[in-house]
């Protein structure tokens, strides 16, 4: 890296990408969603699966594009080589980062609870989620697999070779917040993607931050299903806040030990291979 040369994404790369993003999914969106309209109109189809199904496919094409895309700068103007890390973490590991980032969420709520949510978007959210296979699929599925791809192995992965660890996790965490939008998933998504990306950053694998993100999107269906539009304007409603609280201190100790057992039981320093395979690189890449 002497030579003054920067690893593909950069942060100005990275948001690129996003904008990309949000302007393919508004492409996928406006044909599904007229093909809807039409067909609601002529044949009389109203179903909201296929709400969920169109939700489905103008989520996943675009962020499925955009992760090829990313890729493939990845391995032609940095490592040509480069290929997503699903290594396996011993049981106890992967237990671990999972119970450690359910406490840290637990612990997140009061501070989402002080950020008012919009009409806007609590209606957003509430034809967002439907009990139907389409539904489970967009946020219990793809939503993990891919924003951890997009956001954890090719972003704060170049991040993590243009920039000091501590900025690199700063900087994609940031992005992941606010491609959120909403205020109150800006917050926490800001403050659980820190999370996640030095837990990647300490197992460079994919797997334990996929399945957090998997297993919290999981239980926010769940709840939704049962609790309706509450969970998303109120939270969950607990009979008595003195146990609520007792449940948040309890979460801030399991999190704090959590996170200092993952540090003492895996590696404090990125790959170095890694960071030696820059054969392929090239300055300036195009956006």
């Amino acid at each position: 890296m002497s030579s003054g040369k920067k690893f593909y994404p950069t942060f100005s790369d990275s948001v690129w990408l996003l904008i990309r993003l949000l302007g393919l999914t508004f492409l996928f969106s406006i044909p599904l969603v007229v093909t809807y309209v039409i067909l609601k109109e002529t044949v009389g189809i109203e179903n909201p699966f296929y709400n969920s199904f169109i939700l489905l496919l103008s989520y996943t094409l675009p962020a499925y594009l955009v992760v090829r895309l990313g890729l493939k700068r990845i391995r032609k103007w940095s490592i040509t080589d480069y290929r997503l890390s699903f290594r396996k973490l011993p049981w106890v590991m992967f237990a671990l980062i999972q119970l450690t980032g359910l406490a840290l969420i637990v612990l997140l709520d009061p501070i989402e609870s002080l950020v008012p949510l919009p009409d806007f978007f609590a209606d957003s959210y509430a034809r967002m989620i439907s009990p139907d296979i389409a539904s489970f699929l967009t946020i219990v599925v793809a939503a993990p697999v891919l924003e951890e791809i997009l956001f954890r192995g090719i972003i704060l992965e170049g991040f993590l070779l243009n920039y000091p660890p501590r900025k690199a996790i700063l900087l994609s965490a940031f992005l992941f917040g606010a491609v959120h939008f909403n205020p109150v998933q800006v917050v926490a998504t800001f403050l659980i993607g820190i999370f996640l990306g030095w837990v990647y950053f300490r197992t460079r694998t994919l797997l334990p931050v996929i399945g957090l993100h998997l297993l919290n999107n999981l239980l926010s269906f769940i709840f939704f299903l049962r609790y309706g539009e509450q969970v998303i304007t109120e939270g969950i409603p607990l009979s008595n806040q003195l146990w609520y609280w007792m449940l948040i201190g309890l979460a801030g100790i399991l999190g704090a030990a959590g996170i200092w057992l993952i540090r003492q039981k895996s590696g404090n320093e990125v790959d170095p291979g890694i960071s030696q395979k820059n054969e392929g690189l090239q300055a300036d890449p195009p956006v």
